[in-house]
């Protein structure tokens, strides 16, 4: 909308940790552009933010500091909206054991009530429609994936099913599109890095020397058939944490693939165990490990988070993981 109208436009992403100064900042440095121009500043989540009365005046009172802001300025934002969650925490392993947090951990997003000076420029526009949400995920592609990565139809089936099977099993805001944001930036990642990957080295205790990983060819998952399934596996199939959903999951995708390439259950497991098997065998192990499907994958995710930047989460008893990843900082295997 900002290169329609011509005009310079700036976002600013708001959350708890952000400081007044970076808002300040923010706003003064659009000051002087406004003296050329028309500026458009457009808060995200400010109900997430610690100084929301800061924010409160600057939109109702278009004041910063107790100065009125420059005329072409233009002020925008977004909150996020205030919902209670329909399923317990507990559900997901999780328990909240101190009684002023209990409301809070209720909350789908962790919001801050906005000041009555505002309320009136409210706008609830809802949620997205399902088509409008494929539409989304097909735009995102075309920016965002360069053309060898980007098969449209299948790729915009395989996360719009992935959306709205994660809503169905867990709760209507559980996923947006942020994580289709996460699935693209993790297809460009496993891409790039199954094409440069270098063969394992052979070990001196190994008298067979290791075969190349990702093997190609004839009867072979392709490089863009093994990104696709790493990135869905990563950012939708771990999070279920019960094996009958991770079927049904499994399942879905199954069905679109099938529609375009010859495809099955055994080798959407295949291309993750490979994958995470190849992460572990790089890694110089203590003694006497059990390489299940945990481990697995948590190492796996984990240090797929690490390089990609991407935050993750691991809910469970502590185990292994952590001793694992000494090793390879020390060994530089990766």
């Amino acid at each position: 909308m900002a290169a329609v109208v011509k005009v310079k436009f700036k976002a600013l992403n708001l959350h708890a940790g952000v400081q007044e100064e970076t808002i300040i900042k923010f706003v003064k440095d659009a000051q002087s552009d406004a003296d050329k121009k028309e500026v458009w500043l457009f808060f995200d989540e400010i109900n997430t933010c610690n100084h929301i009365g800061l924010l409160s005046d600057l939109i109702a009172r278009r004041a910063l500091e107790g100065k009125q802001i420059h005329p072409n300025i233009r002020l925008f934002s977004a909150c996020n909206p205030y919902h209670i969650r329909t399923k317990s925490v507990s559900d997901a392993g999780l328990q909240t054991k101190v009684k002023i947090y209990d409301e809070k951990s209720r909350l789908v997003y962790q919001v801050k009530p906005l000041p009555d000076q505002i309320l009136d420029y409210v706008w609830d526009y809802g949620v997205l429609k399902p088509e409008d949400e494929k539409k989304y995920i097909h735009i995102m592609l075309q920016d965002q994936l360069p053309k060898e990565l980007l098969n449209h139809q299948v790729l915009t089936e395989l996360l719009f099913a992935s959306q709205e099977f994660i809503r169905k099993v867990e709760e209507p805001y559980s996923v947006s599109l942020r994580d289709v944001k996460r699935a693209i930036k993790l297809i460009k990642f496993f891409h790039d890095h199954l094409k440069g990957r270098p063969a394992r080295k052979q070990l001196p205790d190994e008298k067979v020397k290791p075969t190349k990983y990702p093997q190609t060819g004839k009867g072979k998952p392709s490089l863009l058939m093994r990104s696709y399934i790493l990135a869905l596996g990563l950012c939708y199939h771990s999070r279920l944490y019960e094996k009958e959903l991770r079927f049904r999951y499994k399942q879905e995708i199954i069905k679109i693939f099938s529609k375009y390439v010859t495809f099955n259950l055994q080798m959407f497991d295949l291309i993750l165990r490979e994958e995470q098997e190849d992460y572990i065998e790089r890694m110089i192990c203590p003694p006497n490990i059990a390489f299940n499907e945990a481990l697995l994958e948590n190492v796996w995710v984990t240090i797929v988070c690490i390089l990609t930047k991407i935050p993750v989460f691991i809910i469970g008893s502590p185990g292994l993981v952590i001793d694992l990843f000494f090793n390879i900082k020390r060994k530089k295997i990766f």
